[in-house]
């Protein structure tokens, strides 16, 4: 399996399947996953997004792929929408983690400001409002060209506890995404594809959709 890590940070979570990668791409040369990648043996590039269209952008990603014949990327908080064309070469073979309940199609703690702590107080927010037991999760999802609209590939589960503040929440999911992520990719590797899976029941059940934008809202907003 040759796998891609796109990120454009520190590279905590990425560093779990760093053995299994054949290359780190970031748009910031400053990134801290260059050194976690050095120290790795992990080769590196650089391709910044300034100055350039999304089409430019993605062909220069695209030529740095081709030319390390990767096959499968792995966004790890990579804070760019990436190109469409890199996705349409790409597609069903890219993804990116989401520290929340994802239910592609139907509401969910996606979207526009779902990150950092605020995804967490949200969930939060949520389980604290509704009237029935409610867990959240580390979710791999496809990457598509809007942000946490693709398919999930693999779902992990992560109880709740009463005394959890987003902080307390983040880090006990870091852990378990590192896991998750481990699992899956040496999944990948071993059967060379990525299958869909599809969700029994809904995250957000009906009546509880106001529930939900109001918890968003209010986390995102602070």
């Amino acid at each position: 399996m040759k796998l891609a890590i796109f990120a454009s940070g520190i590279g905590s979570t990425a560093e779990a399947i760093m053995d299994m990668a054949s290359l780190v791409v970031t748009n910031n040369p400053n990134a801290g996953i260059i050194e976690r990648a050095k120290k790795a043996g992990v080769p590196v590039e650089i391709v910044t997004r300034e100055g350039k269209s999304p089409e430019q952008f993605g062909e220069e990603l695209l030529t740095v792929l081709r030319k390390h014949q990767i096959e499968f990327i792995s966004q790890n908080g990579w804070e760019l929408l990436t190109p469409a064309n890199v996705i349409k070469s790409y597609e069903g073979k890219i993804t990116n983690n989401h520290p929340a309940p994802l239910d592609p199609g139907y509401p969910d703690f996606g979207g526009k400001g779902m990150k950092g702590l605020a995804v967490h107080q949200a969930v939060l927010n949520f389980a604290r409002a509704i009237n029935r037991p409610f867990k959240t999760e580390i979710d791999i999802h496809l990457v598509t060209e809007e942000f946490d609209k693709g398919e999930l590939v693999a779902i992990r589960e992560v109880k709740i506890n009463p005394e959890d503040s987003p902080e307390i929440l983040q880090a006990r999911l870091k852990e378990v995404e590192k896991q998750l992520m481990k699992d899956f990719w040496q999944m990948v590797g071993t059967t060379g594809k990525i299958e869909v899976i599809k969700r029994e029941e809904r995250v957000i059940l009906p009546g509880e959709e106001s529930i939900l934008e109001k918890v968003k809202a209010e986390a995102i907003t602070g």
